[in-house]
């Protein structure tokens, strides 16, 4: 009911989302943090990830893509 998908993941939402819920359905934390998270995700089998991120998204999105790939 409070939420605006035309604001989506905006921090003015976060109390919504119980910190429980974020190592169910997110990865989430430091980019060392994720980085373990990632493999650990890839090693269970995971082969395709969805990336949305939160702050600066142009430069998360070249961050991932170049440790994926390089």
């Amino acid at each position: 009911k409070e939420y605006d998908f035309r604001h989506h993941m905006g921090p003015e939402h976060s109390h919504l989302v119980p910190d429980k819920w974020v190592d169910l359905f997110a990865v989430a934390g430091t980019p060392d943090q994720v980085w373990a998270k990632i493999d650990q995700i890839k090693k269970s089998g995971v082969d395709v990830i969805a990336i949305v991120p939160y702050g600066d998204k142009e430069a998360i999105i070249r961050q991932v893509a170049g440790k994926m790939i390089g």
